[in-house]
């Protein structure tokens, strides 16, 4: 009998290799759960797969594995099993479950309450059984690390169908997912990674030995406190109700309260005041080293990676990378573009210089070693020019006399200098102007909150205003917008627009989140990708190109949520933005299903601005 969609509206997380995994001796595995390490399936073979042997253990099958904190219990099978989730278990034992096929998991929660406990949190997982002939279920079950970045946070819906009583194979018909972004990049986080940057740290004096990152005793007591209060200054938790600041505490109190009101509101004065205060600023500087510089760092990959999965490629003219950074910190932008470039390539120049602007000394000092002994791990022959100065929108970005740069990149840098949209426009169309060559590249990335990722916005829609009044066609929004249309989530006032994505955090990375009751395995953020060019879009971005002649191109911004028969969920293109929907039929048959940051090219869309309707879809750019 076909299901009915199923509908779970909980949070949706990540769950790493390393995690613990509990079985319900209902589903009868009585051998062993294969789980994937580092090495994923070649050659339609599971290789290296860390074999964990399941024991009874009250009641249940045990499957042990290095984070014995962490247990997850399944508690649902998509796809033949009926609603309750235990029902038709012979099917289960035929192996109608095909590779692709879901699996929800609850983390931490109770196998009776999936339906009561709103505060649960789930997670869905892909599996691929192995078969013995076509009668037999191996009882081994292989979980693709790739299928681990399927998370959605506090709007999460499933539509998954199928009818296993008839050995219809279940289908997915959306995937859930963030920012696509190659498997080796989210991986690139590791190991290699954590000796990297524990043997700078330990270099420069910041940690007693390079294995200081692997003790929660020095992390808990020379990192996390710092962690978490530039956690709460940069995601605003410092925010209070006044009132009950004046009733509840002295008037000291609120005076500094009040003052770490403006800075978080604000942040004009950047990150200088914080280190200043700090009764021991050389490990606020280390907290923020090891903690806020990989996430970003990430994220600017992350943007890179976008561009490399449209197909843009670097000029093949530009045999020179000249590059500059404002904000640079610890070189967080330098080394992200290093670390994508490592995975995955747009071509740029293996030599070349990065010239860092940063108004911190010290932290200038650390971002320059860190770039140092960063770059040769990517095979990168990039020098480093350090710029200490404060940066003054008043007075300009650059002197007159500055080079030019083929590529630009501020990341997290324009939220704490400038509050009008318009003054900034001027300021970077006027360096721009002078100091972007011909098909340079500008990236800037800013946080996800809805301040900041509509004041981003508000930018973009100045800067193409300005341009278009100087007459400036060369100026170019690439991403993550289609077009140079009017942008649609500034036409509602709690409306933004911003970006996820998941990786695979260093190892100490994970204690300190552990330590410090943080979780980031899924990163946000806003972001605009600017180029120097007059060519149209879909010749920079080759992807985007179908045929000989332009065509129309929507983004999936949102994720998709089951909605009667349909997929529902928000579309971006030169029209502006509007919710739309699709048949689940439809959505179906398409390779991989759909999902957010997906581009529909050529599709046949009616409807108003207000809703509209794809009757079809030539192709999905992912």
């Amino acid at each position: 009998m076909n299901q009915k969609p199923l509908h779970f509206p909980y949070p949706m997380q990540r769950i790493e290799t390393q995690d613990q995994i509990w079985y319900s001796e209902a589903f009868g595995l009585t051998e062993q759960v294969q789980f994937v390490g580092e090495k994923c399936k070649s050659n339609g073979r599971w290789a290296d797969c860390q074999e964990s042997k399941l024991l009874r253990d009250d009641g249940k099958l045990r499957a042990f594995s290095p984070a014995a904190d962490s247990r997850v219990q399944i508690v649902w099978l998509i796809g033949g099993i009926g609603a309750g989730g235990l029902g038709d278990l012979e099917s289960f034992r035929q192996g109608l479950f095909h590779a692709g096929d879901c699996i929800w998991f609850r983390r931490r929660g109770q196998f009776d309450d999936l339906l009561n406990d709103d505060r649960g949190e789930t997670v869905l997982f892909h599996f691929r059984p192995e078969r013995t002939g076509t009668t037999g279920w191996s009882q081994n079950i292989g979980i693709q690390p790739s299928s681990l970045t399927c998370f959605l946070r506090n709007r999460t819906h499933s539509l998954i169908k199928g009818n296993a009583a008839s050995g219809q194979r279940p289908r997915c018909l959306l995937r859930w997912g963030t920012m696509h972004v190659p498997e080796n990049l989210q991986k690139a986080f590791g190991d290699e990674f954590q000796e990297l940057i524990g043997a700078l740290a330990a270099e420069r004096g910041l940690i007693p030995d390079a294995g200081s990152t692997r003790s929660e005793r020095f992390m808990a007591r020379s990192v996390v406190p710092h962690v978490k209060k530039l956690s709460a200054l940069f995601n605003r938790e410092e925010v209070l109700d006044q009132k009950e600041a004046e009733t509840a505490r002295p008037a000291k109190a609120v005076k500094k309260e009040r003052e770490a009101l403006d800075r978080s509101e604000t942040q004009a004065k950047g990150l200088d005041p914080y280190w200043k205060e700090s009764s021991n600023p050389a490990h606020l500087r280390l907290a923020y080293f090891l903690y806020f510089m990989p996430s970003n760092l990430f994220r600017v990959a992350s943007v890179w990676a976008e561009l490399a999965r449209l197909g843009f490629r670097w000029p093949e003219n530009q045999n020179e990378l000249r590059a500059i950074e404002f904000g640079a910190g610890p070189a967080t932008g330098a080394c992200g573009i290093a670390a994508a470039e490592r995975f995955s390539p747009l071509g740029l120049p293996k030599s070349g210089s990065w010239a860092l602007i940063e108004q911190d000394k010290a932290v200038l000092q650390l971002g320059c070693a860190w770039a140092e002994k960063y770059f040769p791990s990517g095979d990168r022959d990039w020098g480093i020019r350090p710029f200490h100065r404060k940066v003054d929108l008043t007075k300009g970005l650059l002197p007159r006399n500055a080079p030019s740069f083929n590529l630009w990149v501020m990341s997290y840098f324009l939220n704490e200098i400038w509050s009008d949209p318009a003054a900034a426009a001027k300021v970077l169309l006027d360096a721009w102007e002078r100091h972007l060559t011909e098909r340079g590249v500008v990236i800037l990335v800013e946080p996800a909150l809805k301040y900041q990722s509509r004041k981003l916005l508000q930018l973009r829609q100045e800067l193409l205003l300005l341009a278009g009044r100087r007459g400036c066609d060369w100026l170019k929004i690439l991403l993550p917008c289609l077009g140079h249309q009017e942008c649609g989530a500034l036409k509602a006032d709690e409306d933004w627009c911003h970006e996820d994505v998941s990786w695979w955090r260093p190892p100490y990375f994970r204690i300190i989140d552990k330590m410090a009751g943080l979780d980031r395995r899924n990163l946000p953020f806003s972001y605009l990708v600017i180029t120097r060019d007059s060519r149209p879009q879909e010749e920079i971005l080759s992807a985007l190109k179908q045929g000989a002649t332009p065509c129309s191109l929507h983004r999936l911004v949102s994720p998709c949520h089951g909605v009667g028969q349909d997929l529902e969920f928000y579309l971006c293109g030169k029209e502006g933005k509007s919710r739309a929907r699709f048949k689940e039929k439809l959505a179906g048959d398409l390779e991989g299903g759909l999902g957010r940051g997906d581009i529909l090219a050529d599709a046949r869309i009616r409807g108003d601005s207000a809703s509209k309707r794809v009757e079809s879809v030539k192709k999905v750019v992912r």
